[in-house]
């Protein structure tokens, strides 16, 4: 099976589930069709997605602000270990996801987002308390902030 690319700028790269909903794939661009740089980034990010495949809005909830900043982290990081560099964020609203992320935890980043995923099951699901459990110091309005629905599209009752 050959890969397939998005061309759809409106979606952009995105996990979709399998039709009986027992997996996920990545879909990536079609500039990541030839462009090494754009493939590592974009993989690297819906990696983070692909942990926790499940319907996106209108069908679920989707993810949050803070499975989104650690989408954004991973995908600088991995950028950077294959290319020696850090890609500009291109889009102000996943550079506010990546921000707020960055203000939870620091040292052990990966490490502690991890156990807050471990403690909720899901990233999307992560909570106020396990949160302030593992960053302490963060302000509490920037965890609210974080465990918000990434995308407001109404969810349809099935």
């Amino acid at each position: 099976m050959a890969p397939e690319f998005n061309a759809d700028p409106a979606e952009g790269p995105h996990v979709s589930n399998t039709v009986d909903l027992d997996g996920g794939y990545a879909s990536l661009s079609t500039i990541a069709s030839t462009s090494w740089y754009a493939t590592v980034y974009e993989l690297a990010h819906e990696t983070i997605h692909l942990l926790d495949p499940r319907p996106a809005p209108p069908f679920a909830k989707g993810s949050n602000w803070f499975e989104e900043g650690i989408a954004v982290e991973f995908a600088l990081h991995c950028t950077e270990i294959v290319f020696g560099e850090r890609p500009a964020i291109n889009s102000p609203t996943y550079e506010t996801a990546w921000n707020l992320t960055k203000k939870i935890v620091e040292a052990k980043f990966f490490n502690d987002c991890k156990n807050i995923r471990l403690e909720c099951g899901h990233f999307a699901d992560a909570s106020f308390h396990v949160i302030k459990k593992y960053a302490p110091k963060c302000d509490s309005r920037v965890i609210i902030e974080l465990i918000k629905r990434f995308d407001n599209t109404p969810i349809q009752n099935l």
